[in-house]
């Protein structure tokens, strides 16, 4: 227990002593911020810290564009959305909102060490990475952190053909996770071995719509587009065949 001298207002003086003392454990307890412990007049506050190290900042961070580099990513700072914190799903209620326009490069940590010819991008845009402001080997500050993938990326789910196999594309048209106009449409591409370019209409198993496929989210190069983009891809190989007409 700590105890200080009580003073009569207009009669006692406090001593040098008794002011440093207080100054003394006031300071203290100032440095003993984010710590659990105690104060021990002998041994002064005895404590076990935790939360943030010094000079050590944690922000949120989405994924731009894989321009930066290898496993260096460009990216915008979000925060936390205080409107939306106890909001439902949708668009219009993300937990997290941009802070500003402005890019930062930010490392993945999990691409540390990113193979020659055998790399390509985890993330694409819109991916989350949690990042710590570190400084390297020459001491300039960077930004390092972990990601967290967007929509259950990679996880494999169940998605209903809305169509039957179109010619001339590698693509068909699906609903994920449920075969209802509640469920979310999506483009599904396919891989076919041999193709010729006739598409899914001459590749086996043929699709037709209302059929179940098991598809997964990644990471493709959009050529079209010459970036990184997150795709659904189905997980069946089709093979071409060749159509005889009746007759």
């Amino acid at each position: 227990m700590i105890d200080f001298k009580h003073l009569r207002a207009n009669k006692d003086r406090v001593s040098a002593a008794e002011y440093n003392r207080l100054v003394d454990i006031v300071s203290q307890m100032a440095n003993s911020l984010m710590a659990c412990g105690f104060y021990s007049p002998s041994t002064g506050f005895l404590q076990r810290r935790y939360g943030r190290a010094a000079g050590v900042e944690g922000r949120l961070f989405v994924v731009q564009s894989a321009a930066a580099g290898w496993a260096v990513y460009n990216c915008k700072e979000y925060l936390i959305d205080a409107s939306n914190w106890s909001a439902g799903s949708g668009a219009d209620n993300a937990k997290i909102t941009k802070k500003d326009d402005d890019l930062v490069e930010v490392l993945n940590l999990a691409e540390f060490d990113p193979e020659e010819n055998l790399w390509s991008p985890h993330l694409a845009p819109g991916d989350l990475i949690f990042a710590w402001y570190l400084s390297d080997d020459e001491g300039t500050k960077r930004w390092a952190g972990v990601p967290f993938i967007e929509r259950n990326f990679e996880r494999l789910r169940i998605a209903y053909c809305t169509e039957n196999a179109p010619e001339n594309q590698d693509t068909i048209t699906c609903r994920l996770d449920r075969d209802n106009d509640s469920a979310t449409e999506i483009t599904v591409h396919c891989s076919i071995i041999g193709d010729d370019g006739s598409g899914l209409a001459e590749a086996l198993p043929h699709l037709n719509s209302g059929d179940r496929i098991y598809v997964r989210r990644i990471v493709a190069w959009n050529s079209d587009q010459e970036a990184y983009e997150h795709q659904w891809h189905c997980v069946t190989i089709f093979q071409h065949v060749d159509i005889c007409p009746l007759g």
